[in-house]
């Protein structure tokens, strides 16, 4: 089975129980998205998301607390989250950018 690990911008990982409960300690304006990796038992990276913090919008509502998210694995999984996403009613939170194949830019 796969382990999801929280990992800060310096590489520190965590465990998703210990992120959530400093997290849960900080005031909302100071809790910021951290990246999630999913490792096999060996400890092998099969799938990271990461916030994009260069991103950030910035801005009036609903603006204000946007960020951008990359999702990196071997295999595609591009469809599976999307589904995912979307069935847990994440069309009314996220909005969904173009999928990436690796090369791509999405320039247009």
């Amino acid at each position: 089975g796969l382990t999801p690990v929280i990992v800060d911008e310096e590489r520190n990982a965590t465990s998703v129980d210990a992120f959530l409960a400093a997290w849960r300690q900080m005031a909302p304006d100071d809790r910021l998205p951290e990246g999630i990796e999913l490792r096999d038992e060996r400890g092998t990276i099969a799938l990271i998301i990461q916030p994009v913090y260069w991103a950030q919008v910035g801005g009036p509502m609903p603006y204000h607390d946007s960020y951008t998210y990359e999702i990196y694995s071997y295999d595609d999984v591009s469809v599976r989250v999307l589904d995912f996403l979307r069935a847990e009613g994440g069309e009314a939170c996220w909005d969904f950018g173009p999928v990436l194949n690796p090369g791509e830019t999405g320039e247009r």
